[in-house]
């Protein structure tokens, strides 16, 4: 029973990585370039929304700006075009445009008292501007020639890049510590992925080394069988395949590299190599943002799902993403405090007299889109 918990996390982790308007009192000025933008009763005045977001007339803040713009009433969008870029915001939803690359935001730009109204740092930062709040004076500074990384914007890019991925490889090392009633435990798992797309099929080599100092070996491979995932797996305990499958193809293939949680994260540092630049992103992830990541994967969210709303710990993540290719080539997660949280609500746990001190997970992302091919035996694919 014991030996299967590692193997059982580490699987678990690897599908999971898967109108009102409260406006309160104006004030708040915007400078471009140096230069203050003029608001007057007609044009509308900026406020802070209910999301804590500034929002800014949206004619008066873009053509100061430099910028040409646009009202499409139809769609009841606002456009802005500026050096060869083109930024679109639908009224009333929580996403813009560049291009054609959707980019989310925590806040919904609006129409009041007739006036449109943008969030304003994530459309300026769609045309590559430094956005800048001083809360103690309540100003916006903007540098049209900022080269600030915006989350929200990375967060979009990461997602596009790695919807075309067609293949990839990927080394995960999992680190486990716990006590069973008066035993120490320390596990230590490395899973190695080759995962290709269009269709799904996966080969995984797993080695895990328990507190006894017993390895355990699992050989797994996975494909698709319609909307389900097919596995196959063998260890050296069972010493047979295992057959069984899973639905929900999207969570297990997106999950581990969701840009979601992207948007949750800050930028720590931006280093710059011969060959290109990787930004270091790093924070903590929220219990709904693990919900929303989590929900419907078959894993996290069902494994401890009845403790979700009793269990406020965050995970936390470090992240590092290729900003030529716009995909994440590493990341760490500790999710040690969660865990240790919703161990003490599982009932298999409590069973043992398991407490689980630390959980850590380490991902290598490597060889993309040039992944080694492989083919599944054919005795275990029918």
């Amino acid at each position: 029973m014991r030996r299967i918990n590692i193997i059982t996390i580490t699987i678990s982790l690897f599908l999971f990585f898967t109108g009102c308007v409260l406006a309160v009192e104006s004030g708040v000025s915007v400078t471009i370039d140096g230069v203050k933008v003029e608001f007057t009763q007609e044009s509308g005045s900026p406020f802070i929304d209910e999301n804590n977001r500034t929002q800014t007339p949206f004619r008066q803040t873009l053509e100061a700006f430099g910028a040409t713009v646009d009202w499409e009433p139809v769609t009841r969008t606002a456009v802005a075009e500026k050096n060869g870029i083109t930024v679109r915001v639908p009224i009333g939803t929580n996403y813009i445009y560049k291009n054609d690359l959707m980019i989310v935001n925590d806040t919904t730009s609006m129409i009041v008292n007739e006036r449109t109204y943008l969030p304003v740092r994530i459309v300026l930062e769609a045309f590559g501007a430094d956005v800048s709040w001083d809360s103690a004076n309540r100003d916006i500074t903007v540098s049209s020639d900022g080269e600030t990384i915006s989350i929200a914007i990375l967060a979009a890019q990461v997602e596009a890049a790695m919807a075309e991925i067609h293949s990839m490889e990927a080394e995960l090392t999992t680190a486990m510590s716990g006590r069973i009633e008066d035993e120490t435990e320390e596990e230590v798992s490395t899973l190695r992925v080759s995962l290709f797309f269009d269709p799904i099929m996966m080969k995984m080599t797993q080695t895990a080394v328990d507190y006894t100092g017993t390895t355990i070996y699992i050989d797994a491979y996975g494909f698709q069988e319609g909307d389900a995932i097919v596995w196959i797996t063998y260890d050296n305990f069972e010493g047979r395949y295992v057959r069984f499958s899973t639905s929900d193809i999207t969570y297990t293939v997106v999950n581990p590299f969701v840009a979601f949680a992207i948007r949750s994260l800050d930028v720590i540092e931006l280093a710059t190599t011969e060959d290109s630049s990787i930004v270091k992103l790093g924070g903590a992830i929220s219990v709904e943002t693990l919900d929303k990541i989590a929900t419907g994967s078959g894993s996290i969210g069902q494994m401890w799902g009845a403790a979700d709303n009793v269990i406020d710990e965050d995970i936390i993540m470090t992240m590092w993403v290729d900003m030529e290719s716009k995909t994440i080539m590493r990341y760490e997660i500790d999710m040690s405090d969660y865990l240790s949280a919703a161990a003490r609500y599982d009932s298999m746990f409590a069973q043992m007299g398991m407490v689980i001190y630390a959980v850590t997970m380490e991902v290598t992302i490597s060889n993309i889109n040039n992944a080694t091919e492989f083919v599944i035996p054919e005795e275990l694919s029918n």
